[in-house]
């Protein structure tokens, strides 16, 4: 049985290719990043930002029930907001805290900082302290300084690394660990 003549029209390579440059124009705004100068130009990101200006170091669960947000909305413009580097997050076993990115801010990041240092759970800061005392040591001389078993220190330098508060260099089968530079400190040159 043949085709209807417009189903003919419809496979035809022509008409494809008419009907892929009739859609182009349309769908394209659909598919387009987001500038990082508008991220903000949203209502819903400029409130959750404002909320975090207004409140340095606050979780989750305090801006979803300021806002009046569901989870899935909030993680969505939060995550978007990290990632173009309006906000930085920390986390504290469960929670989150989230603050203004220090690019975002007209103070030096040492000030940022020590707001970061009154989120970071006491054991992070020991093994901040020790690694400021000690810029090179290595996850056992830590373990032995703060008292702490070594899977608690793996964990929590694994963190520190993650947040980039931490480098760790390894050589010669060994294991270094320095602040990162914007902590102030960074590995010896080779």
């Amino acid at each position: 049985m043949p085709l209807p003549s417009f189903a003919a029209a419809i496979i035809s390579e022509p008409c494809k290719i008419a009907l892929i440059n009739l859609l182009i124009p349309i769908l394209l705004p659909l598919y387009a990043r987001l500038r990082k100068e508008n991220v903000l130009n949203n209502f819903t990101r400029g409130r959750t930002y404002q909320c975090i200006l207004e409140n340095p170091g606050i979780d989750f669960n305090t801006i979803k029930n300021k806002i009046g947000l569901r989870n899935g909305t909030l993680v969505y413009h939060l995550d978007l907001m990290e990632r173009e580097k309006y906000i930085i997050s920390r986390h504290d076993g469960r929670h989150k805290y989230y603050h203004i990115h220090p690019e975002h801010l007209n103070v030096p990041f040492s000030k940022v900082k020590d707001a970061l240092d009154s989120a970071v759970p006491e054991i992070e800061r020991k093994i901040i302290a020790v690694i400021e005392q000690m810029p090179g040591i290595s996850q056992k001389e830590i373990s032995i300084k703060i008292g702490a078993n070594k899977r608690v220190v793996n964990y929590h330098i694994n963190i520190l690394k993650a947040s980039d508060v931490i480098i760790i260099e390894k050589r010669l089968g060994r294991s270094k660990i320095y602040l990162s530079k914007k902590y102030g400190q960074a590995p010896r040159e080779l």
